[in-house]
């Protein structure tokens, strides 16, 4: 899911280019300034769900502003280079690790840093996500800049291929490190970057998988429910986040009690909740509280928001 969440920003930053280029409007400066307010969103969430994301693609987003002129076929190699950079650093000895923590871990306790979102930087370079989330940035951008979501139907060959080889790559993939991880022939870091490109593949499975399946009329039909619940996708992130540190930080005795399972059902009935609560709202409103919020900031006025 962090895969595709970062590919889908990358994908959204070719659809506001394309929509600027087609409408006349300058992009940079606004796109700039958006990424501003993202920072500062993400920064509050930080304050209560200390993994929060959206600083770190905030960041990231600037630097995808300077390669927008890349063509396709650079956007792949840059992309799958700094993908190969993430595992590298996965497999960095405990020494050098060790080095880089405590060279940067001075930095954790600085506000700034805090604030424009470094001071997980040490956690971000040794966890090789910094890299990754960049290479899915690239990667989403060029989906974009191919249209390959425009018409999907146009593209069924395409997506087919795509589903049949990253079934075969997660299988192999997935079957090979529970082969390394049970034998104990490889480090733990390697055993780690093995999964992270089994994670890869097995996200490419989850994205062409959905879309061979939405092609099904069916399909299309049962899951329009979820169409108010993705155009509020910050609103849900955030609120979701907030629930759920508040629900299993308040008793730890409780929360251990209840176990895994129970854990898993408290998560999937508030998301329930989430999912009637966005129907609701966006049967009355045009965006999601913190999807108008961060729409006004970027053009600094109100727009409506109740629908008439």
């Amino acid at each position: 899911m962090f895969s595709i969440f970062s590919f889908l920003f990358g994908l959204s930053f070719a659809i506001q280019l394309r929509s600027a280029s087609q409408k006349g409007q300058t992009f940079a400066g606004r796109y700039l300034w958006r990424l501003c307010i993202l920072l500062l969103i993400g920064y509050a969430h930080s304050l209560f769900f200390p993994r929060d994301i959206l600083q770190l693609y905030a960041l990231l987003g600037i630097v995808l502003l300077f390669v927008r002129n890349l063509s396709c076929n650079g956007l792949l190699w840059f992309s799958g280079c700094f993908f190969l950079m993430s595992l590298a650093l996965r497999l960095i000895s405990e020494e050098s690790l060790q080095q880089l923590l405590s060279f940067s871990s001075y930095g954790r306790e600085l506000i700034l840093l805090k604030i424009v979102g470094l001071a997980k930087l040490d956690y971000l370079l040794v966890s090789g996500r910094l890299f990754s989330v960049f290479s899915m940035f690239l990667l989403g951008y060029y989906a974009g800049r191919k249209s390959l979501f425009s018409s999907t139907k146009n593209n069924s060959q395409f997506f087919k291929r795509v589903l049949i080889g990253s079934f075969v790559a997660t299988s192999v993939f997935g079957i090979f490190y529970l082969i390394v991880k049970n034998a104990a022939i490889v480090t733990d870091r390697e055993v780690d970057a093995i999964f992270a490109v089994q994670r890869i593949t097995q996200s490419f499975l989850y994205v062409a998988l959905l879309v061979k399946l939405y092609e099904l009329k069916i399909v299309e039909k049962l899951t329009a429910w979820l169409i108010p619940v993705g155009r509020m996708g910050l609103t849900v992130y955030v609120t979701q986040s907030f629930f759920l540190v508040w629900f299993f930080s308040r008793d730890p005795s409780y929360v251990l009690g209840i176990g895994l399972g129970g854990a898993m059902l408290v998560t999937a009935s508030f998301f329930l909740l989430q999912i009637a609560l966005a129907l609701l709202w966006m049967s009355r409103f045009h965006y999601g509280p913190l999807e108008w919020l961060w729409r006004s900031a970027t053009y600094l006025r109100f727009f409506p928001i109740r629908k008439r």
